[in-house]
């Protein structure tokens, strides 16, 4: 199972604003799955042109970005709560006062190394950001299919 939630409040947990991916626990009789799930870490990568240096000299700048891409499906396209959400969550900002690098969090029961649990104060403050989301519908049935992009801030 997959868990993406988001955090509002300083008192929220990870079980309040949530949605459960591949999970026989459901919303109305709704379900999301999600059939394939990326986390891609990009490194920034220059090419050195400094003086005395030779040309095209590559240079590591270290990881820049982690990117998160869920893609699955909703069952019940008709009438899909889970739909909704993640609308309101897509029209909503991804940050607020108490999370300025990220509201949303998401956890794996099979690859914990990449949970990511929000932290909204102190030095380690953590977040990931809604970048977007793609819908794709088919008029054969009843389900869309969707793909979800977080970007990981840890405001460096």
């Amino acid at each position: 199972m997959i868990r993406l939630y988001r955090l509002t409040d300083v008192n929220d947990t990870s079980g309040i604003d949530f949605i459960d991916f591949n999970s026989s626990n459901n919303t109305n009789g709704h379900y999301a799955f999600c059939e394939d799930f990326r986390v891609n870490s990009v490194r920034g990568i220059s090419d050195n042109q400094a003086a005395g240096e030779e040309n095209s000299e590559h240079q590591d700048l270290g990881k820049t970005e982690t990117v998160y891409i869920l893609s699955g499906f909703v069952s019940k396209r008709s009438d899909s709560t889970i739909i909704q959400k993640i609308k309101d969550w897509d029209d909503e900002s991804s940050e607020n006062d108490n999370y300025v690098h990220g509201r949303f969090g998401i956890s794996f029961d099979d690859f914990t190394p990449y949970d990511v649990s929000p932290i909204g104060v102190g030095s380690n403050q953590v977040g990931l950001l809604l970048r977007d989301v793609t819908w794709s519908n088919s008029t054969k049935n009843d389900v869309s299919v969707f793909q979800i992009t977080l970007i990981l801030d840890r405001g460096d």
